[in-house]
């Protein structure tokens, strides 16, 4: 219970047997919620028949290919987020039945910076090959084109790093928060100027509806790296002509602050929702024109757990998304 890594054992049958603290922080289950249960709970549909078969294997002839071996698969956690492990599994017998146990690391800080590395290098390559048709000549159309992807890559490239340093500072435990109360009405008004010169690139309307006058304990720039990320989502999938209204709510009963932001776009495909808060998946959006590195959300949902809050979001395809943050 003591170890960074998860440890669960399972019976020769697959059900739970044990489950440590540091897989309740991992998947999510508390032990009461899990332990006898089959260990394909905690898999992605798509690889439980290769687990049960891989286990029938080894039960008549007590040869594994993984048994002792660090492998890379993917986790489902309770919230039906996927989440990449590493895994080390070992065998053994007690009172003639076989019991294995695994060891489990999550691995997706990793492979977030791997992703952001790839990424990078194709953006420094794409802006290496205008820079090549680049010369003193007064510049053609062309040429402005090359110059201008030449600008446009490196932003990109520095807002990927950004990105990439502040979910790495945040894995580990170095993100700085000053917890003071903060007036909410004045965060979303520091934010609105930045966020309506971008909504008016998209052909998108901004509405900010009445925020109750309540502070909430927050660390005001963290809280505004917030806004700026769900409402710049808003405004880039949303349609032209499209609405992001702001409101806020006091929740009684929890004592918490409401902050929404609704938008008029496309929505979420269902069986894109579980993969929302994963480091790099732009949901199917990468070879589209909507900028973006595919971390802004999961360094939101950090930041707001790093201030003691919540987030939440609905969607309907083809209609719209609603994400809301809810701060003491």
């Amino acid at each position: 219970n003591h170890t960074l890594e998860g440890v669960i054992t399972i019976d020769e049958t697959g059900i739970i047997q044990n489950f440590n603290v540091a897989s309740v922080r991992l998947f999510g289950y508390q032990p009461e919620e899990i332990i006898g249960q089959n260990i394909t709970q905690l898999m992605p549909a798509q690889h439980r028949k290769n687990h049960e078969h891989g286990m029938s294997r080894f039960l008549i002839s007590e040869q594994s290919t993984i048994i002792g071996q660090p492998v890379e698969l993917e986790a489902l956690h309770k919230s039906g987020q996927i989440i990449p492990i590493e895994l080390t599994l070992s065998a053994f017998q007690w009172e003639g039945h076989y019991f294995f146990t695994g060891i489990v690391r999550d691995i997706s800080l990793q492979k977030a910076e791997h992703l952001a590395l790839i990424a990078a290098k194709e953006e420094a390559e794409k802006a290496n090959q205008a820079k090549s048709e680049f010369n003193d000549a007064p510049l053609t159309e062309t040429q402005q084109d090359s110059l201008k992807l030449i600008i446009h890559s490196g932003e990109h490239l520095l807002k990927l790093i950004n990105d990439v340093l502040e979910l790495a500072k945040i894995e580990t435990g170095s993100v700085d928060v000053s917890i003071e109360p903060v007036n909410v009405s004045v965060a979303i008004n520091h934010c609105l100027p930045m966020l309506k010169n971008l909504a008016a690139r998209y052909r998108v309307i901004i509405h900010t509806d009445d925020i109750p006058e309540q502070l909430v304990l927050a660390d005001l720039t963290k809280l505004k790296q917030v806004l700026i990320n769900l409402v710049s989502n808003a405004i880039k999938y949303n349609r032209p002509d499209g609405k992001v209204i702001i409101s806020g709510e006091v929740i009684d009963s929890t004592k918490r602050l409401r902050i929404t932001i609704q938008d008029t776009g496309m929505g979420i495909p269902r069986d894109k929702q579980a993969y929302l808060f994963t480091a790099f998946d732009r949901l199917g959006q990468e070879n589209s024109d909507i900028e973006g590195t595919g971390v802004g959300l999961i360094v939101t949902k950090r930041l707001i757990k790093a201030m003691d809050g919540h987030i939440g979001f609905e969607s309907t395809e083809n209609q719209g998304t609603r994400f809301w943050v809810e701060l003491p």
